[in-house]
């Protein structure tokens, strides 16, 4: 055993000394990538020292603290860069064996994974409606009869858009005519959601009071839900079971 005073490159600290109980799990987790590595015929790679070796050299000073260093540690340079080789070898092939693994993940699977977990995959109902909004913050006492009167005004004719704009006290979406986009009904109030679901597109609601306030809400659109198609969603679950093979693969080699 070469003594563990020093060590000229962490990577290697496993191969020349430490008893520790991690230095211990590292010499046995390489010692087993070793071995499988000389057996895989399918593995043909060249490590190039030559870009560790150099910046390694550039910590040093002078020739002979390089030379003091590798002696403390019993070696020379040719072993150390031979050691070095052989570390890069085993990344490489840990590497060449994750992605042989990611690449036996085929269509077939996906499509299966796509059929068994459809209902995760479930994109929920949406909708794009827009709203005029009173708070009940709003300092003024009878915000009920404000937002009766501009649904009054709304059903003799005025525009949705001016009076949103005049009169809506979100100011996110005031500029906008009260447009909210598209969402689902994880993001609005229970009684907002309630009564939007009585709509059809076009339609406005009766006053509407939430935890926010009072709101008028017009429904512009929706979209069912529905579970998307394979071909919609084939990159992702591919990327993702390729890389659950990667994880199996690694901890197969634990």
């Amino acid at each position: 055993r070469k003594p563990a005073a020093w060590d000229p490159l962490p990577a290697l600290a496993w191969r020349h000394g430490g008893e520790s109980q991690a230095a211990r799990a590292g010499a046995a987790f390489h010692e087993q990538v070793r071995a499988l590595r000389l057996a895989d015929t399918s593995f043909q790679h060249q490590a190039d020292t030559a870009p560790e070796m150099a910046v390694w050299r550039r910590q040093f000073q002078s020739e002979e603290e390089r030379l003091h260093r590798l002696t403390c540690a019993g070696l020379d340079e040719a072993a150390f860069e031979s050691d070095l080789r052989e570390h890069l070898l085993d990344e490489a092939w840990i590497e060449h064996h994750l992605a042989r693994a990611a690449s036996a993940v085929d269509e077939a699977a996906a499509r299966a994974w796509h059929q068994k977990h459809r209902e995760r995959l479930r994109i929920p109902e949406a909708h794009r409606a827009a709203h005029i909004f009173l708070s009940r913050h709003g300092g003024k006492s009878d915000r009920l009869a404000e937002i009766t009167a501009l649904r009054q005004r709304l059903q003799n004719g005025e525009s949705w858009e001016t009076l949103a704009s005049a009169h809506s006290e979100d100011a996110r979406t005031r500029a906008r005519g009260g447009d909210l986009g598209w969402f689902t009904a994880a993001r609005m109030p229970a009684e907002f959601m309630l009564a939007l679901q009585s709509l059809t597109p076009g339609q406005t609601s009766a006053p509407v009071q939430t935890r926010l306030g009072w709101h008028l809400i017009r429904l512009q659109a929706r979209r069912p839900a529905r579970v998307p198609a394979f071909e919609e969603v084939r990159q992702e679950i591919l990327a993702a079971l390729q890389s659950e093979a990667r994880v199996r693969a690694l901890e197969g080699l634990r």
